[in-house]
């Protein structure tokens, strides 16, 4: 993996695009917020959820927040990351996890406008996971996403995708 100059971490593609910088930090808060959570709920070390969250701020300076589901972005980096500390997930046990999360993400930020309440890991409660049901279509386009969405991180940050 390449690393950042400095002038790459500071030019946003965010705010060229009309995001406010407070905007862009709330977002990037939220999501490393997510990120951080989802990591444990996938029982990732503090490591790999740290891989992840690097993976995500490199792919996230090539690409605006308007233009990407960046919570499926996000999540696709703990996929990546799982695999680069030999510890891959299973993509459709991944699928519904963020299946899940997401929609709580949402429902939050619908009651909570964006800087308003940060996130919690109680927001993301065991029972929600084992109360959700969800039909195999659901299941397949969350994992061609994940698919989709690992390829074009690793294309942009210049890695390799790997199959097996």
């Amino acid at each position: 993996m390449k690393l950042m100059r400095y002038e790459e971490w500071v030019k946003s593609v965010h705010q060229a695009d009309g995001l406010s910088e407070r905007i862009e930090n709330e977002l990037r808060k939220d999501i490393v917020t997510f990120m951080i959570i989802f990591g444990k709920r996938a029982e990732l070390g503090t490591s790999a959820i740290a891989k992840a969250i690097f993976i995500f701020h490199k792919f996230s300076k090539l690409l605006s927040f308007k233009k990407i589901n960046y919570m499926l972005y996000a999540s696709a980096c703990i996929f990546i990351s799982a695999k680069f500390d030999d510890n891959p997930l299973k993509v459709d046990i991944i699928g519904r996890m963020f299946i899940v999360m997401n929609y709580v993400y949402q429902k939050i930020r619908a009651r909570h406008p964006l800087g308003t309440r940060d996130l919690d890991p109680a927001d993301f409660p065991n029972s929600i996971f084992k109360e959700a049901i969800f039909d195999e279509n659901t299941i397949n386009l969350a994992c061609e996403s994940f698919t989709a969405a690992e390829a074009e991180i690793l294309s942009e940050i210049g890695g390799e995708k790997s199959y097996g």
